[in-house]
């Protein structure tokens, strides 16, 4: 027990945005190098299905995407509140690969990956912001070291109670639906208020992300489990809680100076 909570006294980070303190048991490097290795398998599995760099819609999203990287890694030069030095040593990559799937993900690293069904949904660069704005803040908040760090926590966790009790099948259910399940439907709602934040940052209207998220929702339908199921919270209540954010980030992409550039040149180029 006091080991433990040697542990977690000297590997806790703070979450920039929302002052969240997590255990990260990662160092910046050994969560690039995992990011790395995972995203060569994402290539080998989806080869000669990735889109080449020149597809339009590898540039939508590549266009999209570098720039609330680049408010994310500006953001890491101000020095905002948090621990925002792994940043700077990020090469983002933002990869279209050709399938009906609806969905998009980001490994540690940086690599965001979009499948092609996702970009059929959406009717402007708004709306694309908001998924690439909430894959960009997994990295900022080193949502997947923190998520390696749980399931090792959890793992030691489970050992330490098997060795005094018989209860494997209980006790891995438990931890599922008490605590890993929970904990990722958390790190999805912060992601969500965090990329608002970025999106708005970089000039992208956010009061176009509660409706890019509604329109997800509605894709899945009925196949969708129930909530403490889940690894997402309900797209309703994603839609609200953004709903319920847009006061804050309209605030960043007032201060910002977005209103004018908004009102010119991102209605030219439309």
């Amino acid at each position: 027990g006091v080991g433990s909570g040697a542990v977690w006294l000297m590997h806790r980070e703070e979450v920039p945005f929302t002052g969240r303190r997590h255990l990260v048991l990662l160092s910046p490097r050994q969560e690039r190098e995992m990011g790395a290795n995972a995203f060569a398998q994402v290539l080998k599995q989806y080869r000669g299905r990735v889109l080449p760099p020149g597809h339009p819609a590898s540039r939508a999203v590549r266009r999209v995407g570098r720039r609330i990287a680049a408010r994310a890694t500006e953001l890491a030069g101000l020095g905002v509140p948090g621990q925002l030095a792994h940043l700077r040593g990020i090469e983002w990559t933002f990869t279209v690969i050709d399938s009906p799937e609806v969905n998009a993900f980001v490994l540690p690293g940086g690599h965001v990956c979009v499948f092609s069904g996702l970009l059929g949904l959406f009717r402007s660069d708004e709306e694309l912001a908001a998924v690439l704005g909430h894959e960009v803040a997994h990295v900022l908040a080193r949502h997947g070291a923190e998520k390696a760090s749980t399931q090792m926590a959890l793992g030691a966790f489970q050992l330490a109670l098997l060795s005094l009790f018989d209860l494997t099948q209980m006790l891995s259910a438990a931890l599922l639906l008490g605590v890993e399940l929970p904990h990722s439907r958390s790190m999805e709602n912060e992601a969500d208020a965090i990329g608002l934040q970025l999106m708005a940052g970089a000039c992208y209207d956010p009061q176009e992300a509660p409706g890019a998220f509604a329109r997800l929702g509605k894709v899945s339908g009925g196949a969708r489990p129930p909530a403490y199921l889940s690894t997402h919270p309900a797209p309703a209540d994603r839609s609200e809680r953004l709903r319920q954010l847009l006061p804050k980030a309209r605030r960043v992409f007032e201060d910002a100076g977005c209103e004018a550039y908004g009102s010119t040149f991102r209605q030219m180029f439309r």
